[in-house]
């Protein structure tokens, strides 16, 4: 191994800001608090099931708990899954409540004492119309029925990582107690841990990433901390990446860090870098923007220690091998998509049909821009069947994100760098936030959905995104980067008060009909 230069021994030294001040700390601490009591209370309010597919991850998650593996032929729903919503799962996500006391209540309510105990007027009613629970109870059944025959679930066969671990949530939550809808609320509240864990990882990088900057390693944290992403509030795969995505990047930098000091890394910390990242990649094969700025980041390890990147390459490439191994064994495909893409109705692009898109028109792009810049943030739940969304917040979350970029851009470009951070953590931080969107512009060319219910030949993008929400905290960090070197640390302490504001006020206007529905996951478990 050749020895560092000098340079590259100033280049690639610790943090050299030393023991952060104690009103960091404490604002880091805050942030994560915030964070996981937003998305818990999010998740406590929501009725189930989420239309984000949370009958489907929950249904793998309850199937995984029982040790049932994914294999050709068994990848019909579970009767668990089924009949939970069948008994709650609300008609708000997509049409108003009807009249009437009878309207509000879901079958499940009609027949749960405990619940009706809670509810003199409802418990009235019933006993006044025994027919009429005699007739819910059958309709139960047909409902338990019709949905066990609608068809094979879409997403038995993704990687198992994000199930596993929340099927290990699940059971304890059935050890302390939980059962029912209080078990679906239980699982969704593993979403305010990896929340919290987000924020505290975020800053963690950042302190690599821009060293001497406390406000804009703060910064970063505390606009994780306040993305409105509504799907760390359901049960869904898309969940684990905000925290694995900056722990993979923090891993890898480490690694070169250490290998450029002359300090060359031990094969059992090669390894684990490597089955981080492989980890990350399985949690949802969407986050490899962020497996791809990892992978930039451990560039120079590739000069400086080149031999001891075998362990890493090894805890990378086993797990992936292994698990399509496994899914060309037991699923007859290599890695379980196809499986999604042939129910979902997607057909392979064409030429036709891609000379018509609306990638071709300006008016498409800004769509395309707006929609994945504005979803990253609030996320893309509905209400009665309208998008949760509003007009002045959406144009905040577009102005600071782009604003924020294009400083860090200009002034990083000026200092030959691309942001004021340690090599090559800028370039690894721009690849992860760059290339989610081109990721999800990829796959809405890649697909012909004339048959599929989403997306829609009238709206044939990919702008969920969630599925690449991995790259948020990049993201964040080159935000707060650029407007901290923009307008210092006073003008960044600002943007997140705007941010701030805006989340706060947004969320109470947007998220009341579920604080006052009958539905919520909260009111069904009593509590």
């Amino acid at each position: 191994m050749a020895a560092p230069s000098d340079q590259s021994r100033s280049a690639w030294k610790r943090p050299s800001d030393g023991v952060p001040p104690r009103w960091v700390v404490w604002g880091v601490a805050a942030a994560a608090v915030f964070a996981a009591l937003r998305v818990a209370l999010l998740a406590s309010l929501m009725p189930l099931y989420a239309h984000l597919d949370e009958d489907t991850h929950y249904d793998l998650v309850q199937r995984y708990a029982h040790g049932d593996w994914p294999a050709k032929g068994a990848d019909a729903f579970g009767r668990e899954a089924l009949e939970l919503g069948a008994r709650y799962q609300s008609p708000e996500w997509q049409r108003p409540l009807t009249a009437g006391p009878m309207g509000h209540a879901l079958p499940g309510m009609l027949l749960d004492p405990d619940y009706l105990a809670g509810d003199p007027e409802l418990r009235e009613l019933v006993e006044q119309h025994p027919e009429y629970v005699e007739a819910v109870q059958v309709e139960i059944g047909r409902q338990i029925q019709a949905a066990w025959e609608r068809g094979p679930n879409y997403e038995a066969f993704q990687p198992p990582v994000y199930y596993l671990l929340a099927a290990g949530w699940w059971r304890l939550g059935g050890t302390l107690g939980f059962d029912g809808p209080g078990l679906l609320l239980w699982t969704r509240w593993l979403g305010a841990l990896v929340a919290a864990g987000a924020v505290v990882a975020t800053w963690w990088l950042a302190r690599y990433a821009v060293p001497g900057s406390w406000p804009a390693a703060l910064g970063a944290a505390v606009l994780v901390a306040l993305a409105p992403q509504d799907v760390l509030a359901c049960v869904n795969n898309d969940v684990l990446g905000v925290l694995l995505g900056p722990l993979a990047l923090l891993a890898a930098a480490g690694y070169s860090i250490a290998a450029a000091a002359g300090r060359a890394p031990g094969p059992w910390r090669g390894l684990g870098v490597g089955l981080l990242l492989a980890v990350l990649g399985l949690v949802k094969p969407t986050n490899a923007p962020m497996v791809l700025a990892a992978l930039v980041a451990l560039w120079p390890a590739v000069r400086h220690a080149r031999r001891a990147l075998i362990p890493t390459a090894i805890g990378l490439l086993l797990p992936v091998v292994l698990w399509c191994g496994y899914a060309l064994a037991w699923m007859g495909e290599l890695t379980g998509s196809k499986h999604k893409t042939e129910l979902m109705r997607f057909a392979p692009q064409t030429w036709a049909n891609l000379s018509e898109h609306p990638v071709t028109t300006l008016e498409g792009w800004m769509l395309f821009v707006g929609d994945t810049v504005t979803r990253a943030w609030r996320g893309e739940l509905h209400w009665h069947d309208v998008e949760l969304g509003l007009a002045w917040s959406d144009g905040v979350y577009l102005g600071v994100s782009l604003l924020g970029l294009l400083a860090a851009a200009l002034l990083g470009a000026r200092r030959r760098q691309w942001v004021e951070a340690r090599p090559p953590l800028g370039a690894a931080l721009w690849v992860g936030t760059l290339m989610a969107p081109a990721l999800l512009l990829t796959i809405s060319l890649a697909w012909d959905f004339r048959e599929a219910y989403w997306p829609t030949p009238a709206y044939p993008w990919f702008t969920n995104a969630r599925l690449v929400f991995a790259s948020f905290p990049a993201f964040a960090i080159l935000v707060a980067a650029g407007t901290a070197r923009w307008l210092g640390a006073r003008g960044l302490a600002a943007l997140v008060a705007v941010v701030a504001v805006t989340v706060v006020v947004s969320e109470a206007w947007l998220h009341r009909g579920m604080a006052t529905s009958p539905h919520s996951i909260v009111r069904l478990t009593g509590w």
